[in-house]
Protein backbone atom coordinates (compact mmCIF):
# COMPACT_ATOMS: atom_id res chain seq x y z
CA UNK A 1 0.00 0.00 0.00
CA UNK A 2 1.03 3.60 -0.45
CA UNK A 3 2.88 5.09 2.49
CA UNK A 4 0.87 8.29 3.15
CA UNK A 5 3.18 9.42 5.98
CA UNK A 6 6.37 9.17 3.88
CA UNK A 7 8.05 12.22 2.38
CA UNK A 8 8.33 10.68 -1.10
CA UNK A 9 4.92 10.27 -2.79
CA UNK A 10 6.32 7.31 -4.82
CA UNK A 11 6.82 5.22 -1.70
CA UNK A 12 5.07 2.02 -0.68
CA UNK A 13 5.35 0.17 2.62
CA UNK A 14 3.90 -2.97 4.11
CA UNK A 15 4.15 -4.98 7.31
CA UNK A 16 4.28 -8.77 7.45
CA UNK A 17 3.71 -9.44 11.12
CA UNK A 18 6.81 -8.03 12.82
CA UNK A 19 8.66 -7.67 9.53
CA UNK A 20 8.51 -4.47 7.47
CA UNK A 21 9.19 -3.75 3.80
CA UNK A 22 9.48 -0.42 1.98
CA UNK A 23 10.30 0.65 -1.55
CA UNK A 24 11.06 4.12 -2.94
CA UNK A 25 11.00 5.12 -6.60
CA UNK A 26 12.00 8.41 -8.25
CA UNK A 27 12.10 9.28 -11.93
CA UNK A 28 12.87 12.56 -13.69
CA UNK A 29 13.69 13.70 -17.23
CA UNK A 30 13.64 16.98 -19.10
CA UNK A 31 10.08 16.18 -20.19
CA UNK A 32 8.94 14.84 -16.80
CA UNK A 33 10.24 16.81 -13.81
CA UNK A 34 7.77 16.57 -10.88
CA UNK A 35 10.23 18.07 -8.40
CA UNK A 36 10.92 21.06 -10.67
CA UNK A 37 14.67 20.49 -10.36
CA UNK A 38 16.84 23.10 -12.11
CA UNK A 39 19.47 20.48 -12.91
CA UNK A 40 18.52 16.82 -13.14
CA UNK A 41 21.39 14.77 -11.76
CA UNK A 42 19.50 11.57 -11.01
CA UNK A 43 17.26 10.19 -13.76
CA UNK A 44 16.08 7.03 -12.03
CA UNK A 45 16.47 5.47 -8.60
CA UNK A 46 14.80 2.55 -6.89
CA UNK A 47 15.46 1.16 -3.41
CA UNK A 48 14.12 -1.68 -1.28
CA UNK A 49 14.42 -1.91 2.50
CA UNK A 50 13.53 -4.76 4.83
CA UNK A 51 13.86 -5.17 8.60
CA UNK A 52 12.52 -7.29 11.42
CA UNK A 53 13.42 -9.89 14.05
CA UNK A 54 16.08 -12.42 13.04
CA UNK A 55 14.50 -15.90 12.73
CA UNK A 56 17.34 -17.71 14.55
CA UNK A 57 17.63 -17.21 18.31
CA UNK A 58 21.03 -15.60 18.87
CA UNK A 59 21.23 -13.54 22.04
CA UNK A 60 18.45 -11.20 23.18
CA UNK A 61 16.13 -9.70 20.53
CA UNK A 62 18.28 -10.33 17.43
CA UNK A 63 17.26 -8.20 14.43
CA UNK A 64 18.22 -7.90 10.79
CA UNK A 65 17.93 -5.21 8.12
CA UNK A 66 18.66 -5.26 4.42
CA UNK A 67 18.68 -2.56 1.75
CA UNK A 68 19.18 -2.69 -2.01
CA UNK A 69 19.34 0.28 -4.37
CA UNK A 70 19.82 1.10 -8.01
CA UNK A 71 20.60 4.59 -9.39
CA UNK A 72 20.97 5.94 -12.92
CA UNK A 73 22.37 9.45 -13.33
CA UNK A 74 22.13 11.99 -16.13
CA UNK A 75 25.50 10.81 -17.50
CA UNK A 76 23.98 7.36 -18.13
CA UNK A 77 26.08 5.84 -15.37
CA UNK A 78 24.47 3.32 -13.04
CA UNK A 79 25.24 2.28 -9.49
CA UNK A 80 24.03 -0.73 -7.51
CA UNK A 81 24.56 -0.87 -3.76
CA UNK A 82 23.38 -3.16 -0.99
CA UNK A 83 23.78 -3.49 2.75
CA UNK A 84 23.04 -6.36 5.16
CA UNK A 85 23.02 -5.79 8.92
CA UNK A 86 22.61 -8.07 11.91
CA UNK A 87 22.65 -7.02 15.56
CA UNK A 88 21.84 -8.66 18.88
CA UNK A 89 22.45 -8.30 22.59
CA UNK A 90 24.15 -10.63 25.08
CA UNK A 91 23.23 -9.22 28.50
CA UNK A 92 25.35 -6.01 28.71
CA UNK A 93 27.24 -6.60 25.48
CA UNK A 94 25.95 -5.78 22.00
CA UNK A 95 27.13 -7.36 18.76
CA UNK A 96 26.73 -5.89 15.27
CA UNK A 97 27.78 -7.14 11.83
CA UNK A 98 27.43 -5.13 8.61
CA UNK A 99 28.20 -6.21 5.04
CA UNK A 100 28.29 -3.55 2.27
CA UNK A 101 28.55 -4.13 -1.47
CA UNK A 102 28.55 -1.67 -4.39
CA UNK A 103 29.08 -1.90 -8.16
CA UNK A 104 29.26 0.89 -10.72
CA UNK A 105 29.06 0.90 -14.52
CA UNK A 106 31.94 3.39 -14.64
CA UNK A 107 34.94 1.91 -16.40
CA UNK A 108 37.44 3.01 -13.75
CA UNK A 109 35.32 1.90 -10.78
CA UNK A 110 35.91 -1.50 -9.22
CA UNK A 111 33.50 -3.56 -7.18
CA UNK A 112 33.58 -2.69 -3.49
CA UNK A 113 32.78 -5.04 -0.63
CA UNK A 114 33.59 -4.58 3.02
CA UNK A 115 32.36 -5.72 6.38
CA UNK A 116 32.36 -4.11 9.83
CA UNK A 117 32.27 -6.03 13.11
CA UNK A 118 31.49 -4.18 16.35
CA UNK A 119 31.20 -5.13 20.02
CA UNK A 120 29.73 -2.64 22.50
CA UNK A 121 29.52 -3.07 26.24
CA UNK A 122 28.05 -0.97 29.04
CA UNK A 123 29.23 -1.36 32.63
CA UNK A 124 27.83 1.19 35.09
CA UNK A 125 29.03 4.62 33.95
CA UNK A 126 31.50 3.12 31.47
CA UNK A 127 30.89 2.31 27.81
CA UNK A 128 33.39 0.32 25.72
CA UNK A 129 33.32 -0.24 21.96
CA UNK A 130 35.68 -2.29 19.75
CA UNK A 131 35.32 -2.58 15.99
CA UNK A 132 37.16 -3.82 12.92
CA UNK A 133 36.83 -3.09 9.19
CA UNK A 134 37.67 -5.71 6.56
CA UNK A 135 37.93 -5.12 2.82
CA UNK A 136 36.75 -8.14 0.79
CA UNK A 137 36.85 -6.59 -2.72
CA UNK A 138 38.80 -5.61 -4.72
CA UNK A 139 41.42 -6.95 -2.30
CA UNK A 140 40.94 -8.98 0.85
CA UNK A 141 42.67 -7.39 3.82
CA UNK A 142 42.12 -6.09 7.34
CA UNK A 143 41.66 -2.35 6.88
CA UNK A 144 41.42 -0.85 10.40
CA UNK A 145 40.90 -1.48 14.10
CA UNK A 146 39.46 0.85 16.72
CA UNK A 147 38.85 0.81 20.47
CA UNK A 148 36.76 3.36 22.33
CA UNK A 149 36.16 3.97 26.04
CA UNK A 150 33.74 6.53 27.44
CA UNK A 151 32.86 7.42 31.02
CA UNK A 152 30.02 9.64 32.23
CA UNK A 153 30.69 11.34 35.57
CA UNK A 154 27.47 13.38 35.54
CA UNK A 155 24.82 14.56 33.12
CA UNK A 156 27.05 17.51 32.20
CA UNK A 157 30.53 16.02 32.28
CA UNK A 158 32.31 13.00 30.82
CA UNK A 159 35.53 11.80 29.21
CA UNK A 160 36.58 9.42 26.48
CA UNK A 161 39.70 7.71 25.13
CA UNK A 162 40.08 6.29 21.63
CA UNK A 163 42.69 4.32 19.68
CA UNK A 164 42.52 3.92 15.88
CA UNK A 165 44.87 1.65 13.95
CA UNK A 166 44.98 1.96 10.14
CA UNK A 167 46.80 -1.01 8.59
CA UNK A 168 46.74 0.47 5.10
CA UNK A 169 49.21 3.25 5.98
CA UNK A 170 50.54 1.73 9.20
CA UNK A 171 49.34 4.66 11.35
CA UNK A 172 48.05 4.61 14.92
CA UNK A 173 46.16 7.56 16.45
CA UNK A 174 45.54 8.08 20.16
CA UNK A 175 43.01 10.65 21.37
CA UNK A 176 41.73 11.88 24.74
CA UNK A 177 38.66 14.07 25.04
CA UNK A 178 36.56 15.77 27.71
CA UNK A 179 32.85 16.43 27.17
CA UNK A 180 31.49 19.30 29.23
CA UNK A 181 27.91 20.45 28.71
CA UNK A 182 26.93 23.38 30.90
CA UNK A 183 23.52 24.85 30.09
CA UNK A 184 24.91 27.52 27.79
CA UNK A 185 27.29 25.49 25.55
CA UNK A 186 28.90 22.16 24.68
CA UNK A 187 32.67 22.44 25.25
CA UNK A 188 35.01 19.70 24.04
CA UNK A 189 38.81 19.95 24.57
CA UNK A 190 40.63 17.20 22.63
CA UNK A 191 44.25 16.00 22.42
CA UNK A 192 45.43 13.73 19.55
CA UNK A 193 48.82 11.99 19.14
CA UNK A 194 49.82 9.60 16.35
CA UNK A 195 52.62 7.08 15.80
CA UNK A 196 54.47 9.52 13.53
CA UNK A 197 54.91 11.95 16.42
CA UNK A 198 52.24 14.48 15.38
CA UNK A 199 50.35 16.25 18.18
CA UNK A 200 47.04 18.08 17.78
CA UNK A 201 45.18 20.02 20.48
CA UNK A 202 41.73 21.54 19.85
CA UNK A 203 38.84 23.01 21.79
CA UNK A 204 35.39 22.96 20.21
CA UNK A 205 32.51 25.02 21.52
CA UNK A 206 28.93 24.68 20.26
CA UNK A 207 26.05 26.88 21.39
CA UNK A 208 22.80 28.38 20.08
CA UNK A 209 21.22 31.79 20.61
CA UNK A 210 17.46 32.42 20.63
CA UNK A 211 15.33 35.42 21.50
CA UNK A 212 12.28 34.51 23.61
CA UNK A 213 9.32 36.60 22.35
CA UNK A 214 7.40 37.02 25.62
CA UNK A 215 10.18 38.60 27.72
CA UNK A 216 12.71 39.52 24.97
CA UNK A 217 15.28 37.48 26.87
CA UNK A 218 18.21 36.06 24.89
CA UNK A 219 18.59 32.34 25.52
CA UNK A 220 22.00 30.70 25.25
CA UNK A 221 21.84 26.92 25.15
CA UNK A 222 24.01 23.92 24.38
CA UNK A 223 21.26 22.45 22.18
CA UNK A 224 21.07 22.92 18.39
CA UNK A 225 17.99 24.99 17.50
CA UNK A 226 18.02 25.74 13.78
CA UNK A 227 17.22 22.20 12.66
CA UNK A 228 14.15 21.81 14.89
CA UNK A 229 11.11 23.71 16.15
CA UNK A 230 10.58 25.40 19.51
CA UNK A 231 7.89 26.97 21.66
CA UNK A 232 7.81 29.53 24.45
CA UNK A 233 4.96 29.35 26.96
CA UNK A 234 4.11 32.26 29.27
CA UNK A 235 2.39 31.18 32.50
CA UNK A 236 0.82 33.85 34.71
CA UNK A 237 -1.74 34.27 37.51
CA UNK A 238 -4.78 35.81 35.82
CA UNK A 239 -6.38 37.56 38.79
CA UNK A 240 -9.20 39.24 36.86
CA UNK A 241 -9.94 36.31 34.55
CA UNK A 242 -9.79 38.31 31.33
CA UNK A 243 -7.20 36.03 29.71
CA UNK A 244 -4.79 38.94 29.19
CA UNK A 245 -1.66 39.69 31.20
CA UNK A 246 -2.37 43.12 32.71
CA UNK A 247 -3.11 44.97 35.94
CA UNK A 248 -2.14 42.95 39.02
CA UNK A 249 -1.49 39.73 37.12
CA UNK A 250 1.78 38.00 38.07
CA UNK A 251 4.16 35.66 36.17
CA UNK A 252 4.66 32.29 37.87
CA UNK A 253 8.07 30.67 38.22
CA UNK A 254 8.84 26.95 38.40
CA UNK A 255 5.78 25.68 36.52
CA UNK A 256 6.22 22.65 34.26
CA UNK A 257 4.91 22.98 30.72
CA UNK A 258 4.45 19.57 29.13
CA UNK A 259 4.73 18.57 25.45
CA UNK A 260 4.49 14.78 25.93
CA UNK A 261 4.36 13.78 22.25
CA UNK A 262 7.41 15.82 21.27
CA UNK A 263 10.50 16.67 23.38
CA UNK A 264 8.85 16.41 26.80
CA UNK A 265 8.59 20.03 27.95
CA UNK A 266 10.26 22.66 30.11
CA UNK A 267 9.94 24.80 33.24
CA UNK A 268 9.15 28.50 33.58
CA UNK A 269 11.87 30.95 34.63
CA UNK A 270 11.49 33.95 36.92
CA UNK A 271 9.66 35.76 34.11
CA UNK A 272 7.09 32.98 33.87
CA UNK A 273 8.38 31.77 30.50
CA UNK A 274 9.20 28.15 29.63
CA UNK A 275 11.31 27.71 26.50
CA UNK A 276 11.03 24.25 24.94
CA UNK A 277 13.47 23.51 22.14
CA UNK A 278 14.33 20.59 19.85
CA UNK A 279 10.74 19.88 18.90
CA UNK A 280 10.60 17.48 16.01
CA UNK A 281 9.24 19.33 12.96
CA UNK A 282 5.79 18.41 11.60
CA UNK A 283 4.98 16.21 14.60
CA UNK A 284 1.72 17.28 16.22
CA UNK A 285 1.92 17.55 20.01
CA UNK A 286 -0.30 18.63 22.88
CA UNK A 287 1.03 21.39 25.14
CA UNK A 288 -0.38 21.98 28.62
CA UNK A 289 0.49 23.10 32.14
CA UNK A 290 1.19 20.33 34.65
CA UNK A 291 -1.13 21.45 37.44
CA UNK A 292 0.73 19.42 40.05
CA UNK A 293 3.69 21.79 39.55
CA UNK A 294 1.67 24.92 40.40
CA UNK A 295 2.78 26.36 43.77
CA UNK A 296 -0.78 26.54 45.20
CA UNK A 297 -3.14 23.53 45.17
CA UNK A 298 -6.08 25.90 44.61
CA UNK A 299 -4.61 27.16 41.34
CA UNK A 300 -5.83 25.72 38.06
CA UNK A 301 -4.95 26.28 34.43
CA UNK A 302 -7.50 28.40 32.60
CA UNK A 303 -6.85 26.34 29.44
CA UNK A 304 -6.92 22.58 29.08
CA UNK A 305 -4.07 22.88 26.60
CA UNK A 306 -3.50 23.27 22.87
CA UNK A 307 -2.20 21.15 19.99
CA UNK A 308 0.63 22.63 17.94
CA UNK A 309 2.59 21.62 14.84
CA UNK A 310 6.28 22.64 15.18
CA UNK A 311 8.14 23.94 12.11
CA UNK A 312 11.87 23.98 11.44
CA UNK A 313 13.44 27.18 12.80
CA UNK A 314 10.07 28.52 13.99
CA UNK A 315 9.07 29.46 17.54
CA UNK A 316 5.46 29.06 18.71
CA UNK A 317 4.33 31.56 21.38
CA UNK A 318 1.72 30.35 23.87
CA UNK A 319 0.09 31.82 26.99
CA UNK A 320 -1.46 29.92 29.89
CA UNK A 321 -3.52 31.99 32.36
CA UNK A 322 -3.80 30.44 35.82
CA UNK A 323 -6.97 30.90 37.88
CA UNK A 324 -7.74 30.47 41.58
CA UNK A 325 -10.34 27.91 42.56
CA UNK A 326 -12.88 28.49 45.31
CA UNK A 327 -14.96 26.65 47.91
CA UNK A 328 -18.63 26.37 48.81
CA UNK A 329 -19.74 25.23 52.23
CA UNK A 330 -22.97 25.14 54.18
CA UNK A 331 -25.49 22.95 55.98
CA UNK A 332 -28.53 21.09 54.72
CA UNK A 333 -31.54 21.17 57.06
CA UNK A 334 -34.89 19.45 57.03
CA UNK A 335 -37.71 21.69 58.20
CA UNK A 336 -40.76 20.04 59.73
CA UNK A 337 -44.32 21.26 59.29
CA UNK A 338 -44.23 22.85 62.76
CA UNK A 339 -41.27 25.05 61.72
CA UNK A 340 -38.57 23.15 63.64
CA UNK A 341 -35.29 22.33 61.88
CA UNK A 342 -32.80 19.47 62.12
CA UNK A 343 -29.58 18.70 60.21
CA UNK A 344 -30.02 16.28 57.30
CA UNK A 345 -27.22 13.71 57.23
CA UNK A 346 -26.10 11.69 54.21
CA UNK A 347 -27.87 14.07 51.84
CA UNK A 348 -26.15 14.30 48.45
CA UNK A 349 -25.64 17.79 47.04
CA UNK A 350 -24.32 18.47 43.53
CA UNK A 351 -22.87 21.45 41.72
CA UNK A 352 -23.76 21.89 38.02
CA UNK A 353 -22.12 24.26 35.56
CA UNK A 354 -23.87 26.36 32.93
CA UNK A 355 -23.73 23.46 30.49
CA UNK A 356 -25.65 21.21 32.86
CA UNK A 357 -22.61 19.08 33.61
CA UNK A 358 -21.80 17.92 37.14
CA UNK A 359 -18.80 19.85 38.45
CA UNK A 360 -18.70 18.31 41.94
CA UNK A 361 -20.84 16.47 44.46
CA UNK A 362 -20.57 15.40 48.06
CA UNK A 363 -22.63 14.01 50.95
CA UNK A 364 -23.38 15.75 54.21
CA UNK A 365 -22.00 14.60 57.54
CA UNK A 366 -23.99 13.77 60.69
CA UNK A 367 -24.37 17.50 61.36
CA UNK A 368 -25.65 18.20 57.85
CA UNK A 369 -22.46 20.06 56.91
CA UNK A 370 -21.04 19.87 53.39
CA UNK A 371 -18.08 21.38 51.57
CA UNK A 372 -17.35 21.52 47.86
CA UNK A 373 -13.70 22.36 47.26
CA UNK A 374 -11.40 23.21 44.34
CA UNK A 375 -14.17 24.75 42.23
CA UNK A 376 -12.95 26.60 39.09
CA UNK A 377 -14.22 30.16 38.58
CA UNK A 378 -17.67 30.29 37.00
CA UNK A 379 -21.42 30.31 37.57
CA UNK A 380 -23.01 27.18 39.03
CA UNK A 381 -26.22 25.75 40.44
CA UNK A 382 -26.49 23.95 43.78
CA UNK A 383 -29.03 21.13 43.80
CA UNK A 384 -29.92 18.37 46.24
CA UNK A 385 -30.24 14.89 44.78
CA UNK A 386 -33.23 12.64 45.49
CA UNK A 387 -30.82 10.12 47.02
CA UNK A 388 -31.36 9.78 50.81
CA UNK A 389 -34.11 12.45 50.74
CA UNK A 390 -36.66 11.70 53.54
CA UNK A 391 -40.16 10.75 52.44
CA UNK A 392 -42.61 13.62 52.56
CA UNK A 393 -39.98 16.34 52.10
CA UNK A 394 -39.53 18.52 49.05
CA UNK A 395 -36.37 20.08 47.64
CA UNK A 396 -36.06 23.80 46.91
CA UNK A 397 -35.29 25.39 43.55
CA UNK A 398 -31.70 25.18 42.26
CA UNK A 399 -29.53 27.79 43.95
CA UNK A 400 -27.34 29.93 41.71
CA UNK A 401 -23.81 30.62 43.01
CA UNK A 402 -20.74 32.30 41.52
CA UNK A 403 -17.04 31.65 42.06
CA UNK A 404 -14.95 34.68 41.08
CA UNK A 405 -11.34 34.65 39.87
CA UNK A 406 -10.01 35.76 43.27
CA UNK A 407 -10.60 32.35 44.85
CA UNK A 408 -14.07 32.97 46.28
CA UNK A 409 -15.06 31.05 49.40
CA UNK A 410 -18.83 30.99 49.87
CA UNK A 411 -19.85 30.39 53.47
CA UNK A 412 -23.27 29.48 54.91
CA UNK A 413 -24.77 28.29 51.64
CA UNK A 414 -27.48 26.50 53.60
CA UNK A 415 -30.22 24.51 51.88
CA UNK A 416 -33.58 23.58 53.43
CA UNK A 417 -35.89 20.72 52.44
CA UNK A 418 -39.41 21.18 53.75
CA UNK A 419 -41.95 18.68 55.01
CA UNK A 420 -45.24 18.61 53.17
CA UNK A 421 -43.85 20.25 50.03
CA UNK A 422 -44.17 18.34 46.76
CA UNK A 423 -40.71 17.26 45.63
CA UNK A 424 -40.04 18.24 42.02
CA UNK A 425 -37.00 16.94 40.21
CA UNK A 426 -35.11 19.45 38.06
CA UNK A 427 -32.87 18.36 35.17
CA UNK A 428 -30.38 20.88 33.75
CA UNK A 429 -29.70 20.77 30.01
CA UNK A 430 -26.78 22.20 28.07
CA UNK A 431 -29.05 23.21 25.18
CA UNK A 432 -32.73 23.11 24.41
CA UNK A 433 -32.37 19.71 22.75
CA UNK A 434 -29.69 18.08 24.95
CA UNK A 435 -30.78 14.69 26.26
CA UNK A 436 -34.02 15.06 24.30
CA UNK A 437 -34.07 12.39 21.64
CA UNK A 438 -37.50 13.53 20.37
CA UNK A 439 -36.95 17.26 20.75
CA UNK A 440 -38.07 19.13 17.63
CA UNK A 441 -38.44 22.65 19.04
CA UNK A 442 -35.33 24.69 19.83
CA UNK A 443 -37.23 27.90 20.63
CA UNK A 444 -38.03 26.83 24.20
CA UNK A 445 -35.82 26.64 27.28
CA UNK A 446 -38.26 24.86 29.65
CA UNK A 447 -39.87 21.45 29.15
CA UNK A 448 -42.07 19.17 31.21
CA UNK A 449 -41.01 15.53 31.15
CA UNK A 450 -44.21 13.66 31.96
CA UNK A 451 -42.77 10.15 31.98
CA UNK A 452 -41.31 7.34 29.87
CA UNK A 453 -43.39 4.53 28.44
CA UNK A 454 -42.95 1.21 26.66
CA UNK A 455 -45.44 1.95 23.89
CA UNK A 456 -47.21 4.73 21.99
CA UNK A 457 -50.53 3.45 23.29
CA UNK A 458 -49.59 3.83 26.94
CA UNK A 459 -48.11 7.23 26.18
CA UNK A 460 -51.40 8.38 24.62
CA UNK A 461 -53.44 6.95 27.50
CA UNK A 462 -51.45 8.80 30.16
CA UNK A 463 -51.59 12.07 28.22
CA UNK A 464 -55.40 11.85 27.92
CA UNK A 465 -55.66 11.04 31.62
CA UNK A 466 -53.54 14.05 32.55
CA UNK A 467 -55.58 16.39 30.34
CA UNK A 468 -58.87 15.04 31.78
CA UNK A 469 -57.79 15.35 35.42
CA UNK A 470 -55.46 18.39 35.27
CA UNK A 471 -56.74 20.50 32.42
CA UNK A 472 -56.28 23.65 34.50
CA UNK A 473 -52.62 22.76 35.16
CA UNK A 474 -51.85 21.82 31.58
CA UNK A 475 -53.47 24.83 29.98
CA UNK A 476 -51.16 26.26 27.33
CA UNK A 477 -49.02 23.09 27.37
CA UNK A 478 -48.16 21.64 23.96
CA UNK A 479 -46.62 18.24 23.30
CA UNK A 480 -43.39 18.28 21.36
CA UNK A 481 -44.52 15.14 19.56
CA UNK A 482 -47.89 13.45 19.38
CA UNK A 483 -47.97 9.94 20.91
CA UNK A 484 -48.81 8.31 17.56
CA UNK A 485 -45.72 9.90 15.97
CA UNK A 486 -43.35 9.14 18.84
CA UNK A 487 -40.22 7.12 18.13
CA UNK A 488 -38.51 5.21 20.97
CA UNK A 489 -35.28 6.52 22.43
CA UNK A 490 -32.28 4.85 20.77
CA UNK A 491 -30.61 4.16 24.13
CA UNK A 492 -33.39 2.62 26.24
CA UNK A 493 -36.20 1.96 23.74
CA UNK A 494 -38.64 4.09 25.77
CA UNK A 495 -41.09 6.70 24.54
CA UNK A 496 -40.75 10.09 26.28
CA UNK A 497 -43.82 12.25 26.89
CA UNK A 498 -42.38 15.74 26.73
CA UNK A 499 -44.12 19.11 26.44
CA UNK A 500 -43.34 22.81 26.33
CA UNK A 501 -45.24 25.54 28.15
CA UNK A 502 -46.56 28.81 26.81
CA UNK A 503 -44.72 30.95 29.37
CA UNK A 504 -41.31 29.36 28.66
CA UNK A 505 -40.54 30.23 32.29
CA UNK A 506 -38.70 27.98 34.72
CA UNK A 507 -40.79 29.12 37.69
CA UNK A 508 -44.04 28.54 35.78
CA UNK A 509 -42.88 25.10 34.75
CA UNK A 510 -41.82 24.31 38.31
CA UNK A 511 -45.26 25.26 39.67
CA UNK A 512 -47.04 23.15 37.04
CA UNK A 513 -44.87 20.14 37.90
CA UNK A 514 -45.40 20.74 41.59
CA UNK A 515 -49.18 20.58 41.11
CA UNK A 516 -48.91 17.33 39.15
CA UNK A 517 -46.53 15.72 41.66
CA UNK A 518 -48.81 16.74 44.52
CA UNK A 519 -51.57 14.74 42.80
CA UNK A 520 -49.33 11.69 42.53
CA UNK A 521 -48.37 12.07 38.86
CA UNK A 522 -44.87 12.07 37.40
CA UNK A 523 -43.25 15.31 36.25
CA UNK A 524 -39.70 16.54 35.82
CA UNK A 525 -38.75 20.11 34.89
CA UNK A 526 -36.08 20.15 32.18
CA UNK A 527 -34.48 23.53 31.77
CA UNK A 528 -31.55 24.91 29.78
CA UNK A 529 -29.02 25.88 32.46
CA UNK A 530 -27.92 29.07 30.72
CA UNK A 531 -31.51 30.38 30.76
CA UNK A 532 -31.78 30.32 34.56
Amino acid sequence: YRCSSCDNPHTAAREFGEHRARTDLTFATDAYNPGQQETITEVFSNSYNFDGPFPLLMGDSPRYSASFGYNLNAEDQSMFDSSLRFNTQFQRMGYSQVLNYSRSSSADAAQQMNTTTAFTGSYGKDMVRVLSNHNLKPKTQLDSLAAFWKRKYSDAFGSQLQVNRSLDNDLTRYSAQLNWRPEYAAITPRLVYDSEGNVEATVNMHFSLAKVPQDNDVLITNKPLTSSGSLSAFVYLDKDGDGVFNGEDEPIEGVKVRAPHNSGGGQTNNNGVAYVSQLRPNLLTDVFVEEASLPDPFWISGDDGVSVMPRTGDNISLEFPIHIRGEIEGTIYKEFSDGKKAPLSRAVISLFDMQGKTQANTATGPDGYYILSLIPPGTYFLMINAQNLPDGFGRPLPKKVMINYDGTILYEQDVIVKEGVADVEVSLLSSSCSNCADCVDSSSDVFLNLGTFNSNLMMAYVWKKLVDHHGYVLGGVKLLEKPKDSMPDSKNGKHILRAKIAENSFLAGYKRCQALVRSGDECVVEVVASSL
